[in-house]
């Protein structure tokens, strides 16, 4: 029997004695049995055998012996073991104090990243270390219990554990912003970077106040300098959610940060990000200047697609001519359309001035081209239009036949178009017209030669009656194509001739009899 632990001893030592208070009983059994064997050879003349039973007895007696001789032995010798392992384990304490002392955080000014993550690791070693020991001394202690000897006294176990227990909270506080740190680093970016943003700008908050409550050791001061620094990156992680950004943009920014060349923005973790944060602060300049073209480039796509929908929507808003039994369509509202071309023209010109215009420069210039195309056109249509409506009615009228011929053939092309514009009213559908620039510019010649012509032929009229300098082209037209007309006629003298309000003709219209003034003056005419 080889007992290996105080545990084993004490229970033989149990079993030991209790065998030892069994034994009282049986031996006074024993004698009692001897007493009354006596009696019966006294009596009968014959006595059980217990010759045996004793011999047997004092065997089992004699073992005992050795068994409680032997368990002291071990006692001793595990009493010898238990001084060995207090003086091993006091040696282990003091090598663990003089590594302590040699390699625990000194309390300076400030820590690097990498000395922090360093010390954190020699840290949880030390506290693996540590636990191990405890598990010694509370062994030792609950062993000299059991052998009724005082608990041993451990030079360096009180120093260390006070210093342990103040480094590990301090330390616990850096582990734990690290552990939460690496939560929020877990997560994918292009989930991560709308809704979580704004979670990791809280938990610096929380974490921020928290720090400021509490004693001002390297390890604080560590924490409040990384908070610093990452919020100093705030801005340029708010410009890396890349609302703006496209592919080449993402790629240009994982380039900049020096990011692993596996990572992409659909690989991109939050960690990536934050562990770029010193590159990031040293790179704020590249990043803006990126951020800028997206935002940039964001603002040109919005501009052409806002200038394509135009071409493709707006059209011309029309009305029904009714003339000489003819219906023709007119444009109307022809201001808006001219400031929307203008505006646009505007827009393009701008869209030329900004840094990011060369990506795009295919598409503007043809928008370009396009624009300064109907803005040509209306001006040109514009005036055709009203030049128009002046002198169709009067030229319908047979008013200048020398003239008949060119106004027959720009009423034909002019209304040719405008049918035109009315089976198809979008606006862009006229820079689609062949030669549309050309006619345009031949129709408005022809029709300022028609209208000198008439103009020529309004002031001959002017000079051979000084009086129709008095009224307006419109009203002397009219006279000139109702002279027989003397309802036409009385509408008009009131404005060649003062004072005089109306006439009065005789039956026959063929003279006039009086005249009236708007006051009722009546002066008859010989």
């Amino acid at each position: 029997m080889n007992p290996k632990s105080v545990e084993e001893i004490e229970k033989m030592h149990e079993d030991a004695m209790e065998i030892g208070v069994e034994k009282e009983g049986i031996v006074k059994i024993f004698e009692g049995c001897e007493k009354k064997n006596k009696m019966i050879k006294q009596m009968t003349g014959q006595a059980m055998r217990l010759g045996e039973i004793e011999s047997m007895w004092r065997e089992f007696d004699a073992r005992l012996a050795a068994f409680n001789e032997k368990i002291e032995d071990q006692k001793a010798r595990l009493v010898q073991e238990l001084d060995s392992r207090v003086k091993n384990l006091n040696g282990d304490l003091e090598k663990m104090f003089d590594k302590w002392q040699e390699k625990k955080p000194k309390d300076r000014n400030q820590l690097t990243y990498e000395e922090a993550m360093e010390t954190s690791e020699m840290m949880g070693e030390l506290r693996t270390q540590w636990g191990g020991l405890q598990e010694r001394i509370d062994k030792i202690n609950k062993d000299c219990k059991h052998f009724g000897r005082d608990q041993p006294q451990f030079t360096y176990y009180e120093k260390m554990k006070e210093e342990l227990e103040e480094q590990n909270q301090s330390w616990g506080l850096f582990e734990e912003f690290k552990k939460e740190l690496d939560e929020y680093s877990k997560e994918e970016w292009l989930t991560f970077r709308k809704k979580g943003y704004f979670a990791f700008q809280d938990f610096f908050l929380k974490q921020s106040e928290k720090l400021k409550t509490m004693p001002k050791n390297v390890v604080v001061r560590f924490l409040l300098k990384q908070i610093e620094d990452y919020k100093q990156a705030w801005p340029l992680i708010k410009l890396c959610t890349g609302e703006s950004f496209e592919k080449e943009h993402w790629r240009k920014l994982i380039s900049i940060l020096a990011l692993p060349k596996d990572v992409t923005f659909d690989k991109m973790k939050f960690g990536h990000l934050v562990d770029a944060v010193p590159t990031m602060i040293k790179k704020q300049k590249d990043i803006k200047e990126l951020a800028d073209k997206a935002q940039g480039e964001v603002t040109i796509r919005e501009a052409i697609h806002e200038l394509s929908v135009w071409c493709e929507s707006t059209e011309f808003v029309l009305t029904d001519y009714e003339s000489n039994g003819r219906t023709t369509q007119l444009i109307k509202e022809w201001k808006d359309v001219m400031t929307q071309v203008s505006d646009h023209q505007s827009l393009i010109m701008s869209l030329k001035e900004s840094r990011y215009f060369q990506s795009f420069s295919d598409q503007i210039e043809q928008f370009e081209k396009r624009f300064g195309g109907i803005d040509d056109h209306l001006a040109k249509l514009n005036i055709i239009q009203r030049k128009w409506v002046y002198l169709e009615p009067i030229f319908m009228r047979g008013a200048l036949p020398q003239e008949q011929g060119r106004f027959t053939r720009v009423d034909e092309e002019y209304r040719s178009i405008a049918l035109g514009i009315g089976s198809d009213p979008k606006v862009m559908s006229l820079t689609e017209i062949q030669g549309l620039k050309d006619t345009l510019e031949t129709i408005l010649n022809q029709l300022e030669m028609c209208q000198k012509a008439l103009n020529d032929y309004l002031e001959e009229k002017r000079q051979k009656f000084s009086r129709f300098y008095f009224i307006g082209d419109d009203d002397l037209l009219e006279i000139l194509g109702q002279a027989q007309n003397a309802v036409v006629i009385q509408s008009h003298l009131k404005k060649l001739f003062s004072g005089i309000h109306k006439v009065e003709f005789n039956k026959d219209n063929t003279q006039i009899k009086s005249m009236i003034s708007s006051h009722g003056e009546y002066v008859p005419l010989v």
